[in-house]
């Protein structure tokens, strides 16, 4: 069996359980909870669900992954949606230049966000995509702004984050602001 059959076959296996935690869930606890009747939420998913196409990674996936066919990464154990419980700079079950897209919405939680970024860099095919979604930190007011939530250990704008992504190597950087106080991010691995 190859590995991208592997990969395939582990995430088949998976659907249904998913599904029915994920209706579980939904009866339980229903949209409000689970955070999509918010329009910025919805936005920011649908922003990354556009990249995942072919084989490739949602880091710090949480319950529900982007993409159909997307392999989940998410250091917590209690999460629905991983399919590996690693922190979001280790993709050790991934090949160097074999993923055809990276798809994060918590860069910010990342300790070491350049270990994270060439990680992620080293995973990718060349031409391949980085889709970010992450807190724009120009728009929070206080001194504390995005980082309220202790999840975040690090705030991004859009300068700050073109730096990080232009170090590691990406190219084809694009950044744009959202009214929902968030950046959607896109970079490409060189051909």
């Amino acid at each position: 069996m190859s590995y991208e059959e592997y990969i395939r076959d582990l995430l088949n296996r998976r659907v249904k359980s998913w599904q029915d935690r994920a209706a579980y869930i939904n009866a339980k606890w229903g949209p409000k909870r689970l955070g999509v009747d918010n329009p910025g939420n919805r936005a920011d998913r649908a922003f990354l669900e556009e990249y995942a196409v072919g084989l490739g990674v949602d880091i710090c996936c949480g319950d529900f992954l982007l993409g159909d066919e997307s392999i989940g990464v998410d250091i917590r154990r209690t999460v629905l949606g991983a399919d590996y419980h690693y922190s979001g700079d280790d993709l050790a079950f991934s090949k160097t230049n074999e993923l055809d897209y990276v798809l994060t919405n918590y860069i910010e939680a990342m300790p070491n966000v350049i270990k994270a970024l060439n990680e992620w860099f080293r995973a990718l095919r060349a031409g391949g995509t980085m889709a970010i979604v992450c807190r724009n930190a120009d728009v929070y007011p206080g001194p504390e702004g995005a980082l309220k939530n202790r999840h975040r250990v690090h705030t991004f704008s859009k300068v700050t984050l073109s730096h990080y992504l232009g170090r590691v190597g990406f190219e084809d950087i694009n950044i744009k602001e959202t009214e929902h106080q968030t950046l959607h991010v896109t970079a490409k691995k060189p051909t």
